[in-house]
């Protein structure tokens, strides 16, 4: 009995050190993303590239969001679509719309490949649905014009794959 409640005081001391680390260590990404976005409004991009990198790397979906606007425009660093890319892309797999809309306009901005818009059309759309965005809904509308039906329906199925693996199934 007495090594049952033992146990049972050691796990629940684990359970409230694991929160209490994860919920710090969220308020320390949100700070340095708010420091970060702070330094990115005063045109000190290095340093906003630098906040944003710490918080990024431990999932902040704005952060990760932030870096990739800074890998595209090339504020601060030599501008690096590739890896714009990846943070857009990490943002937009968690569901962030910014992230998606940022992720479609790259591809838009490549050209106009059978690829470039299936991925495109498939982020704007995936944006519309989760933020109702007017911008991203008028991108999509022209995007569309100048789309084959065929692609079309390619971007819709993979938007919903996206939809079926985000909202019922563990992502």
């Amino acid at each position: 009995m007495d090594s049952r409640l033992i146990r049972s005081a050691c796990n629940l001391f684990f359970m409230f050190c694991f929160f209490v680390c994860a919920v710090s260590n969220a308020e320390t990404d949100d700070q340095m993303f708010y420091q970060g976005l702070k330094a990115f409004e005063q045109n000190k991009y290095k340093m906003a590239a630098e906040l944003w990198l710490r918080a990024a790397s431990s999932g902040h979906i704005r952060a990760q969001n932030g870096l990739g606007v800074i890998y595209r425009d090339g504020l601060g660093m030599p501008r690096n679509t590739e890896k714009a890319i990846d943070w857009f892309y990490k943002s937009a797999e968690k569901g962030y719309a910014y992230g998606m809309y940022n992720l479609a306009i790259v591809f838009i901005s490549r050209g106009d490949s059978s690829n470039n818009n299936i991925e495109a059309y498939k982020w704007l759309y995936l944006a519309t649905a989760l933020n109702f965005d007017e911008q991203a809904n008028y991108r999509l509308y022209i995007l569309a014009n100048r789309m084959s039906k065929l692609e079309m329906k390619e971007a819709s199925v993979q938007a919903q794959r996206w939809f079926d693996g985000f909202f019922f199934e563990e992502y």
